[in-house]
């Protein structure tokens, strides 16, 4: 099968998804499955390279439209026509099968070509503002239940849309790696969104009722930049404010080759989000073994099985989360068998493989009810 993925920013740092790449990660799958894949991104950063092949044999072709700078999603649908115009006089050279739009310009971009062409076009959705997109393409790929349950709520049918979740990759994420050095307090990692939605301030005033804990905060902008960040600052004078200044601990984006090590150091993962379609940071953690605390929000409903690879509770409730912390500290056998519970569910449901097979499926069927 030729495979046409279209994602607008692919290969740069997503701070949505820390712990993947999903438009390169999930090509590549399916070019181990068998598939010819090309994905089609915006030129974003100058003097970059327009055609390339990835070392997993994936062919990446940028397309100069919109600024040359990562920007929000938002602001680059002014660009849709631009975008068309290119994948139109690349689809006629090399018409693909199936076309799999993978965010918002992408899709509305695709399907002003696709429809004349008679090409099908499956779209990722990650929430309920894309759904403009529904009556243009021929199935809707959500990351997890949740979305879905949103996406039925608006009306569309429920044979129009599909669950893939995200995924990691197994060969990076997993208990073999180096920890990085800890300190002698038991040690809580989260990984995420330094803005409000990310949730922290929620794991930091746990901290308050967990005393013999340190909290380290990975995400944001890089190291350097921390002390000037708006959103660092902010989180640091909430640390100070709930008096443990002490025990918290920001240190900005890491690469995500470095996140393994950072997980294989901690004793829990904290996922307090107070939503999150995708999933990857606990889904990254379980594969390195290690037990995840996180609110029973989007992805995480269906990532963390509540008592088998972690603990779920409400989101923006910092004393549920102090309890379910110090519950795990009270029994390290329970969390330690959370743990291995949690790599065994992510070696067998999220990697990269997996969510190609599962992926192909819909092609195959949409593909299929096409004729």
């Amino acid at each position: 099968m030729y495979v046409s993925l279209v994602s607008a920013q692919a290969g740069s740092p997503d701070n949505r998804n820390p712990c993947g790449d999903t438009g390169t990660e999930l090509a590549e799958a399916l070019v181990r499955a068998g598939h010819q894949v090309t994905v089609f991104a915006r030129v974003d950063r100058s003097r970059q390279r327009r055609t390339e092949i990835t070392e997993g044999g994936v062919r990446l072709v940028r397309i100069p439209a919109g600024p040359q700078a990562a920007v929000p999603e938002e602001e680059l649908l002014s660009c849709r026509a631009e975008f068309a115009a290119a994948l139109a006089k690349h689809w006629l050279r090399e018409r693909p099968d199936i076309v799999h739009a993978q965010c918002r310009l992408g899709g509305r971009a695709a399907a002003d070509v696709v429809r004349p062409a008679g090409v099908p076009l499956v779209q990722a959705l990650d929430g309920p503002s894309d759904l403009a997109l529904g009556d243009e393409v021929d199935k809707l790929i959500v990351p997890c239940s949740a979305v879905r349950q949103e996406v039925f709520r608006l009306g569309v049918p429920r044979n129009k849309v599909a669950v893939v979740p995200f995924a990691v990759d197994l060969g990076l994420f997993d208990t073999t790696v180096t920890p990085e050095p800890s300190e002698g307090l038991r040690r809580l990692v989260a990984v995420g969104d330094l803005r409000p939605q990310g949730g922290l301030e929620t794991s930091i005033e746990a901290l308050v009722k967990v005393p013999g804990a340190r909290l380290v905060i990975a995400g944001g902008p890089p190291p350097a930049q921390l002390a000037t960040d708006l959103e660092a600052q902010r989180l640091r004078e909430h640390a100070r404010q709930c008096g443990v200044a002490d025990r918290v601990t920001l240190v900005g984006r890491v690469p995500r080759t470095a996140l393994p090590g950072l997980f294989a150091s901690a004793d829990v993962a904290l996922c307090t989000p107070w939503q999150d379609p995708y999933g990857q940071v606990a889904m990254g953690a379980m594969a390195c073994g290690l037990p995840v605390v996180g609110t029973s929000v989007g992805a995480l409903t269906d990532t963390v099985v509540q008592g088998v690879t972690g603990l779920l509770v409400p989101p923006r409730a910092p004393i549920a989360v102090a309890s379910a912390l110090r519950t795990l500290m009270r029994q390290p056998f329970n969390a330690q068998a959370l743990g291995v519970s949690g790599q065994l569910r992510a070696q067998a449901r999220y990697g990269w493989d997996r969510a190609a097979l599962e992926t192909v499926r819909v092609y195959e069927q949409v593909i299929a009810e096409r004729g």
